[in-house]
């Protein structure tokens, strides 16, 4: 399997042991070629590039932020099969495909057949005339977070409301009635 170095995907991982279905890892689905991992919150999904020999399961966090470590290309590549072989570039920035370097190797989770079935809350938007109308918006993900700090958030919890695309976003939800605006990024 090979992922963007710069996703992080274990940072939507649950951290709550109780709930080992969502708190393994994130998970390879091999005949999507993405991976999953949520917290009950939150969803995150990072399309990868399956090898051959990659099989359906579970990737642990320490294998995605040791892989981080130690390739320093784009792309980070994890054998998946009955555990998570690290392997790292040849000499000249490309992998060796006769001879990988295999820089950690890390046990596997059972449980591949465990994951919750996500394709049944992945909004799946349409411009369809029948279905209701829907827009996107893009906005800094960082100032919504500093604003949310800068209003009071408990929590980091905010309201965002707005009635366009284009349009100042109101950010409620401070201490106190605090409140804040927030541009929408031109993406």
């Amino acid at each position: 399997m090979r992922i963007n170095h710069n996703c992080k995907i274990e940072l939507a991982v649950s951290n709550d042991i109780t709930r080992s279905n969502i708190a393994s890892g994130a998970f390879l689905d091999t005949t999507c070629s993405r991976l999953i991992a949520t917290d009950g919150h939150m969803l995150a999904v990072v399309p990868v590039s399956i090898d051959a020999n990659d099989e359906q399961g579970y990737i642990t966090s320490d294998a995605l932020k040791t892989a981080r470590k130690v390739c320093k290309d784009a792309t980070i590549r994890i054998d998946a099969n009955g555990s998570q072989v690290i392997l790292t570039q040849g000499i000249k920035g490309e992998y060796a495909p006769n001879s990988p370097i295999i820089a950690a190797t890390l046990p596997r989770p059972a449980g591949h057949d465990k994951f919750p079935l996500v394709d049944q809350i992945i909004p799946n938007y349409s411009d369809k005339p029948d279905e209701p109308p829907h827009f996107r918006i893009s906005l800094n993900a960082n100032l919504l977070a500093t604003l949310a700090k800068a209003i009071g958030s408990e929590k980091g919890i905010v309201r965002l409301t707005f009635a366009k695309a284009r349009d100042p976003i109101k950010v409620e939800g401070g201490a106190d009635g605090a409140y804040g605006v927030l541009m929408p990024a031109r993406a």
